[in-house]
């Protein structure tokens, strides 16, 4: 029997969690930014949206679609990250949504929505029409401060991280 199998079969184990583990969540490269916030009522949602969007600029305007909580705002033209500026970006422009998929199950007779942030990120270059884009470090920099925002609003009434 070969020595070097059970090097091996670990080394390989090793290898599948850490790639598992590195590819999780929202990341540069990845089309939109997608991270989970919390379980909250829709007007617990609807509130703190309205507590942190417009802090980055941004109208939010909910509705709900059958079990869904939409809380959408309008795309918002910005400047283009230094390191999209480094592409060849000229233009930029993102829109914020925060989706809530309605739980099954109630508690204390409250209705529960599973929430999810999607931040979308469209850029142009020179004589192109607007495209979404992979998301740039300097853009998940700039996504991850709204989602700790999120966190940190959800938090200060209580709410908690599912």
């Amino acid at each position: 029997m070969n020595r070097c199998l059970p090097r091996v079969a670990l080394f390989l184990v090793l290898l599948f969690v850490a790639t598992g583990c590195a590819s999780s969540g929202s990341e540069s490269g990845d089309a939109n930014y997608r991270e989970r916030l919390v379980l909250a009522t829709e007007s617990d949602a609807v509130r703190i949206a309205e507590q942190v969007l417009p802090s980055f600029g941004y109208n939010p305007e909910p509705s709900v679609q059958g079990n869904t909580l939409v809380i959408e705002t309008s795309w918002r033209s910005r400047s283009p990250f230094p390191d999209e500026e480094a592409e060849g970006i000229q233009a930029a422009q993102t829109r914020v949504i925060v989706e809530g998929r309605q739980r099954t199950d109630t508690i204390e007779g409250q209705q529960y929505f599973a929430l999810v942030l999607l931040v979308q990120n469209e850029t142009r270059r020179e004589g192109e029409d607007w495209r979404s884009t992979r998301n740039t470090p300097d853009f998940v920099a700039y996504a991850d401060r709204i989602k700790e925002e999120f966190e940190d609003a959800f938090l200060s009434i209580g709410v908690r991280r599912y």
